[in-house]
């Protein structure tokens, strides 16, 4: 999904590892000049980038979150979440 969502010329970074291996598109990758990059951590260069990117407006995080839930309703999110149903849910308190 995050391949399908990346603008020409974007970089997708995967922080984190998957459970079972994912396959990718490379002649998307090719023909819209993409860029995967691995990291299993990060540092505060990172963090930075990323609430700057976030308070400038130019990342539209409600088009990320899928599901919705209440804190009460924690027990229903994490149903979600553990049959992949979505691809990110929300506790809002």
């Amino acid at each position: 999904t995050g391949m399908e969502l990346l603008k020409t010329g974007g970089q997708l970074t995967q922080v984190g590892v998957f459970s079972s291996p994912v396959s990718v598109d490379l002649i998307r990758l090719v023909y819209h000049s993409q860029r995967i990059v691995g990291s299993i951590a990060f540092d505060r260069e990172t963090w930075e980038r990323c609430i700057r990117l976030l308070g400038d407006g130019k990342v539209n995080t409600e088009k990320l979150i899928s599901h919705q839930f209440s804190l009460e309703e924690w027990e229903k999110a994490f149903a979600v979440t553990r049959k992949q149903e979505g691809f990110r849910v929300l506790l809002k308190p």
